[in-house]
């Protein structure tokens, strides 16, 4: 395994031991919000602290962007990693078991420059990792990307959110029409990284309801692992500090996405 990847992998496994430890003992707590506004529980600041900590000591050089914290910036960046302590902190809050953590590293401040990236499916302790060059795997085997290429024998993970929305609520719809079958489980990062399992063809969210850190991490695997993706609000040249609302639109294959997109355009 590449160097980078082993550190991505050591900081979530770092962050797994101390989530399960928090969601055993009072880390239910809420804390306030976040630097993104989300509401902040106590394990979501355990997990961030950990994993800050095991990146301050085994990567030097690095901007940190969490989504407790906001930047942590450093003089003279090597790095800027992107962080999600706990994506789906609600489902880990109720007890719903689908929750997560994502990790991505960059060599440069834009979403092109990441070079490794990896998601901790908490409740399985499954480990998605993967860096440029190096490819990706699954809890050490070759992903299983899904070669459906047509909405009507795809399964989705679409989030509710565009349907909810005035702007993007006809174009889901078409979507939610024409699809095999959809399912929304409200954790991102996890939701895209099921695509990396051939379990789902695809994760959509039409609207611009996501933090880029909600997302990006299991995008660029996928994407590393041959699948597409279109952001919404965004491109490669998106700064990984932009403070903003993306959607995304991940999916296993090009034809896939390419009918997704073609339903935005239709009378």
């Amino acid at each position: 395994m590449s160097e980078l990847m082993e550190i991505v992998k050591n900081a979530l496994i770092e962050g797994h031991k101390v989530l399960e430890k928090a969601l055993k003992a009072d880390g239910r707590e809420i804390r306030g919000r976040g630097a993104y506004g989300d509401i902040s529980y106590a394990f979501d600041l355990a997990v961030e602290e950990a994993i800050i900590n095991f990146l301050r000591q085994n990567l030097d050089g690095c901007v940190m962007i969490s989504e407790e914290s906001g930047i942590v910036r450093d003089p003279n960046p090597r790095y800027y990693v992107l962080i999600d302590p706990v994506d789906g902190s609600k489902n880990a809050w109720k007890g719903i078991p689908f929750y997560c953590t994502s990790i991505s590293i960059a060599k440069g401040p834009r979403i092109s420059d990441i070079v490794a990236a990896g998601v901790i499916d908490h409740p399985r302790n499954k480990l998605y990792l993967g860096e440029v060059g190096a490819g990706v795997e699954v809890s050490g085997r070759r992903p299983r990307l899904s070669m459906i290429r047509s909405l009507e024998d795809a399964m989705l993970l679409v989030d509710h959110d565009s349907i909810k929305i005035k702007e993007t609520r006809e174009w889901t719809m078409k979507i939610l029409h024409r699809c095999r079958g959809t399912r929304f489980l409200a954790a991102a990062a996890l939701e895209t990284a099921l695509i990396l399992d051939g379990a789902v063809e695809g994760f959509l969210c039409p609207s611009r309801s996501l933090k880029l850190m909600d997302f990006i991490a299991s995008t660029f695997l996928v994407k590393l692992a041959g699948g597409h993706y279109r952001i919404v609000g965004g491109d490669e040249d998106t700064l990984l500090m932009d403070n903003g609302k993306f959607g995304v639109l991940v999916t296993s294959t090009k034809e896939l996405l390419n009918e997704i997109l073609s339903l935005r355009d239709e009378p």
